[in-house]
């Protein structure tokens, strides 16, 4: 189920490796994000 502010192409397994790698490491570049979202 979809809510409101959820995107179609919202990937659960990049935003967790995402999430999970600022809590043991911290901020990260926004080339690094930009890096992991785009590829």
């Amino acid at each position: 189920m979809r809510t409101e502010f959820e995107t179609a192409t919202e990937n659960a397994a990049l935003k967790q490796a995402i999430v999970a790698r600022i809590q043991s490491q911290g901020p990260i570049p926004f080339r690094d994000f930009m890096d992991a979202a785009l590829y």
